[in-house]
């Protein structure tokens, strides 16, 4: 009998113990490393927070922000936003796609991208994509119809009489056989010059414009086309 009181006694002050134990140590202290992460990622699930440099924190759903690499956050800064031009299809002068489209490279000094590209980029260029529609930026005559792939590949050249005076405008690194103009003849401002390619020294399909005043001092395009697009 004695033995059992004792076994009793053993027993009823572990059980005690026990019970001051789970009270009284954080439930944390009893999960694995893995419970852990696994409860961190249950919390913050469907939303993510980013901290700004000075230490506030902003939550936002998951999908709900995108990321720019650097050189896209300087295009957007150098062109007011990449997607920055509205073309006014009523204009005498417009932008070579009738619609707004990305542009991707500005006129200047640059690293160049490919092999035979230019380190002084004479031109603006846009992306809308593979194939899509190149507009004349005002009346004129055409000058050239190259087709090449090498430089400027499949281009063409317009000859303008803006103001009294000579512009020519260069459309670049089209398709092969989408351009349906030829040598002297005349186009309107929005005529299809041809369709976006990547002929020539290209690093992917786009349009590269180009505006010479007097047929041969390149300027900037974009900066030429917002100020005399309407």
């Amino acid at each position: 009998m004695r033995l059992a009181r004792l076994l009793f006694t053993a027993t009823t002050m572990l059980a005690v113990a026990a019970m001051a134990f789970v009270t009284s140590v954080p439930a944390n202290a009893l999960l694995s490393d893995e419970d852990l992460v696994a409860a961190r990622l249950s919390t913050f699930a469907g939303q993510q927070v980013l901290d700004d440099v000075g230490g506030s924190a902003a939550v936002i759903t998951r999908d709900g922000y995108s990321v720019r690499t650097a050189a896209e956050n300087a295009l957007a800064d150098r062109f007011s936003g990449v997607d920055s031009f509205q073309n006014n299809t009523e204009s005498r002068i417009q932008w070579p796609f009738a619609v707004t489209v990305p542009i991707t490279d500005g006129y200047g000094y640059r690293d160049s991208p490919c092999a035979g590209c230019s380190t002084q980029h004479e031109g603006t260029d846009f992306a809308p994509g593979e194939g899509a529609p190149v507009q004349a930026i005002a009346d004129g005559v055409v000058r050239e119809v190259v087709s090449s792939d090498t430089g400027l590949g499949m281009h063409v050249v317009i000859e303008h009489l803006i103001d009294g005076e000579l512009i020519t405008s260069t459309y670049a690194h089209m398709q092969f056989g989408s351009v349906p103009l030829a040598v002297g003849q005349s186009v309107g401002v929005g005529d299809l010059v041809g369709l976006v390619g990547n002929t020539g020294s290209s690093t992917g399909p786009h349009l590269h414009l180009e505006i010479r005043l007097g047929g041969t001092e390149a300027v900037d395009a974009f900066v030429w086309l917002n100020e005399h697009v309407d």
